[in-house]
């Protein structure tokens, strides 16, 4: 896991941490009756707050598969790609996100359908390399023949990315 990933999670531990505060406020309260009830509002909050990131965390696991990430050639950059598989419930997706090596935030260059090759265990679809130190291939199939089910930025920061749509009438 992309440390862009792990700080994009770290919404999830918002209600333990105000859980936390309110707790620590909680103490400065005279009435006890009072104290102890916000104490154990408090207290509900934070159990919440930790069965949500620890379902996050199981169902995220068990659900996406990341290959490594894809450096250019003068390592400056990286592309950082996590595929989303549904299973029985629907087509499988992509996203991939591309940051400076230094920089901790992602953005995402694309994000759509995509197809993991289970057999051999490895990305299957889209195709990402880098061309040069500053352009990013991204080559995907339009399943929905270019109705909106995919989404590639042209360009993020001093990454130029070339998004290679490459429709098919019978596929899938």
């Amino acid at each position: 896991m992309d440390i862009s990933e792990i700080l994009s999670l770290t919404k999830c531990f918002l209600p333990a941490i105000t859980a936390c505060v309110i707790y620590l406020v909680a103490m400065r309260v005279r009435p006890r009756w009072l104290r102890f009830s916000i104490k154990f509002f408090a207290s509900v909050l934070f159990g919440c707050g930790a069965l949500l990131v620890f379902g996050l965390l199981v169902v995220q696991a068990s659900c996406t598969r990341r290959p490594p990430p894809l450096y250019s050639p003068d390592r400056r950059h990286l592309a950082v790609i996590s595929y989303a598989l549904q299973g029985a419930l629907g087509d499988d997706y992509a996203t991939v996100r591309v940051r400076r090596c230094w920089v901790p935030w992602a953005t995402v260059a694309y994000s759509g359908p995509a197809g993991w090759d289970f057999k051999n265990n490895k990305p299957g679809d889209p195709e990402v390399r880098w061309l040069d130190s500053v352009h990013l291939l991204i080559r995907y199939h339009d399943y929905r023949n270019g109705t909106g089910g995919s989404v590639c930025r042209s360009q993020i920061g001093a990454v130029g990315i070339v998004c290679h749509p490459i429709t098919s009438a019978g596929a899938r």
